[in-house]
């Protein structure tokens, strides 16, 4: 069963981001861009879920103009979501 992130709007308006600013004409052309299938891809968009270093070949393929954080809100979230770690001095 294929998990499906409340963010996938969010990653879906993302991706659609990344096609405008990267100049390709469409998905077909991201997934080989990427050198991933249309099929992973498709599922990046209907999930909502991207691995992280792909949000980041993104992000350079587009020279940030979509960041790696709106391709994946998921981990920005967990991250702000967790208490802050502080270094003990010794």
């Amino acid at each position: 069963m294929l998990h499906i992130s409340p963010h996938a709007p969010i990653v879906q308006s993302a991706l659609n981001n990344v096609v405008v600013h990267s100049s390709l004409k469409n998905d077909s052309s991201l997934a080989r861009t990427l050198d991933v299938t249309k099929q992973a891809l498709s599922k990046w968009r209907v999930s909502g879920l991207i691995p992280a270093h792909r949000a980041l070949q993104m992000e350079l393929l587009t020279a940030g103009k979509v960041s790696w954080k709106d391709l994946c809100p998921d981990i920005v979230e967990d991250f702000n979501r967790k208490e802050p770690v502080y270094a003990i001095n010794r």
